[in-house]
């Protein structure tokens, strides 16, 4: 499981800097869901720094447009976790805590406004579907406003040796989904699925607009 350390201190500048960028992307980012179209409240989670034990997370009740984003804070995470981040980090040459910031305090942003908005919908495709979508989101929110950054960061996913524990003959999809709260119990397995997901939302973004997306989670709720 994510541990904690502390209660959450003072923000440093840098993180006062990433709660108000988060802030500006969750504002963004509703504004461009209002732009499609889709007569649902578009989502605008509260943003707070203070980590959890699943790190950068969105919680709200299902239909609200409310609920909160929280974005962790590198001191606060178990020491596991920060050896994890600095073993990820070396082949894209960041330190644990840069590899941690290029995370958590940046590409996941919209992969859990993408959750937002599931729970807007009331999403009721299966786990994996839903961790996949949120995935899509990041990948085109990211190729559309930081495409650089985000092509060099999962070109260093690519890179990493964190493979999804799949027993062979089983579905991912299906194990995934069927394992998903003992999986996130474990950093570096769920780290594994997760960056798979990336790179999968990476190759296909061409087939995978905002707008699409969004009509995908309309169409999939329950």
């Amino acid at each position: 499981m994510w541990f904690l350390l502390a209660c959450s201190p003072r923000l440093t500048p840098t993180e006062q800097r990433v709660e108000t960028e988060h802030v500006a992307l969750v504002e963004a980012f509703a504004a461009r869901v209002d732009e499609v179209g889709f007569a649902v409240p578009a989502p605008r989670p509260e943003v707070k720094m203070k980590t959890t034990p699943r790190l950068v997370s969105y919680r709200g009740p299902l239909g609200s447009g409310g609920g909160t984003l929280f974005i962790p804070l590198w001191a606060e995470v178990d020491p596991d976790v920060q050896a994890l981040m600095e073993e990820l980090g070396v082949p894209c040459g960041h330190s644990g805590e840069a590899m941690f910031s290029e995370l958590f305090h940046w590409f996941f942003g919209p992969h859990e406004m993408g959750h937002s908005l599931q729970a807007v919908l009331w999403s009721d495709t299966s786990r994996y579907q839903r961790e996949l979508e949120a995935n899509r989101f990041a990948v085109d929110w990211w190729a559309t406003h930081e495409p650089e950054r985000a092509e060099a960061l999962v070109g260093c996913l690519a890179e990493l040796d964190v493979g999804a524990p799949v027993p062979k003959g089983d579905d991912p999809e299906a194990w995934f989904s069927e394992n998903y709260d003992t999986l996130v119990r474990s950093p570096r397995d769920y780290a594994g699925f997760q960056f798979d997901m990336v790179r999968k939302a990476w190759a296909e973004r061409d087939e995978h607009d905002f707008v699409s997306l969004v009509a995908g989670v309309h169409d999939g709720r329950g």
